[in-house]
């Protein structure tokens, strides 16, 4: 029997791709049990191009809406649908579970007043009890075990990350959105340091940078720049040091052991950022707006030549994220679809 799911996914600019990319990940985990996955996502180019890319059944919709979301519910139903927002609204998430069998959120930061069946944070400081007051008849499921991620970072988690003596091939990657510059202000901190060898994926070189694009390629040689990159897990994995903020890459490069100095673009993401510093596997600049130059240098000279502390890094990583999460989630959707219809039997 197909089992017909919905992928509910907020993305774009203002939020990053990061709900998407992992829902993509969880949608492969799901099709290998004989699950039909459709996406209804926001009316936004960098998505499309995505979803095109995955070649995915997708229907854009106005996400304030909510009759054109009903209407679209009710002429497409599901059997399981599962959102992944930064905040949905209760009103959409009542809706939703209206049409569906199991309803199911990814959720990262708690703030919403949630009626879905389970809800899965895969943060690592969140708890259960986080969420009586906001969701409490649901299921919670918390924790770094239950992080979603393309399979390939499974892959390279089981290598033995090799460590260089000195670190001095560098990642700078905040994402789809970089509203403070960080991926400048970390190359230019680095420009001192020729044997530096620096790759970059960010949007940020919009028309407003493209002078600055121009001018920093051919002032540093040594820095290569891309718009994507698509062997992330590969990247990641063979990178000294990644400096990224506080969202998916953190999981990503904890992952498969790669040293990271984050620097957290926003409130919601500076808690992850402080519990990957107190469990070692990180070191916390704070917040982008806030972080200098010179803050930045100092923190890649703290393990730049150490290579013992870069150790400590690597494997405190790989013990917080095994990269196991994807099956996990998979397992647990399929198993709670599997107890609904035993009830309803």
């Amino acid at each position: 029997m197909t089992i017909k799911c919905l992928f509910y996914v907020d993305s774009g600019p203002l939020v990053g791709l990061g709900h998407l990319i992992r829902t993509i990940a969880l949608g492969k985990e799901l099709k290998k049990n004989n699950f039909r996955i459709r996406y209804l996502i926001n009316d936004n180019i960098e998505t499309i191009k995505i979803i095109k890319k995955q070649n995915l059944l997708y229907h854009t919709v106005d996400f304030k809406n909510l009759e054109l979301q009903k209407k679209y519910l009710e002429e497409n139903t599901s059997d399981i649908i599962i959102t992944d927002f930064f905040n949905p609204s209760p009103e959409l998430l009542l809706l939703l579970k209206k049409y569906c069998n199991l309803l199911v959120s990814v959720d990262d930061y708690n703030l919403s007043q949630y009626c879905s069946d389970v809800i899965i944070n895969p943060n690592s400081f969140y708890k259960k009890e986080d969420y009586t007051k906001s969701a409490p008849k649901s299921e919670i499921l918390c924790g770094s075990k239950y992080y979603i991620m393309d399979k390939k970072f499974r892959k390279f988690h089981l290598n033995d990350k090799k460590l260089e003596k000195i670190a001095n091939n560098v990642l700078v990657t905040f994402g789809g959105n970089d509203p403070n510059n960080s991926s400048l202000e970390v190359i230019d901190a680095l420009s001192g340091f020729k044997d530096e060898k620096i790759i970059s994926s960010s949007k940020i070189f919009k028309k407003e940078n493209d002078m600055k694009r121009k001018k920093l390629l051919q002032s540093k040689p040594n820095v290569k720049i891309y718009d994507f990159i698509k062997n992330m897990p590969k990247i990641i994995y063979d990178s000294d040091v990644v400096f990224c903020g506080g969202g998916s890459t953190l999981y990503q490069s904890a992952c498969v052991g790669t040293p990271i100095i984050t620097i957290p673009q926003a409130e919601h993401e500076l808690r992850t950022a402080i519990e990957f510093e107190r469990k070692k596997i990180a070191i916390n600049l704070g917040l982008g707006k806030d972080v200098s130059k010179d803050d930045i240098k100092n923190a890649f000279l703290k393990i730049r030549e150490d290579k013992r502390v870069r150790r400590a890094m690597s494997v405190n990583g790989k013990k917080e994220v095994d990269g196991k999460g994807t099956e996990r989630v998979a397992q647990l959707v399929l198993d709670r679809l599997n107890n609904y219809e035993k009830k309803r039997n």
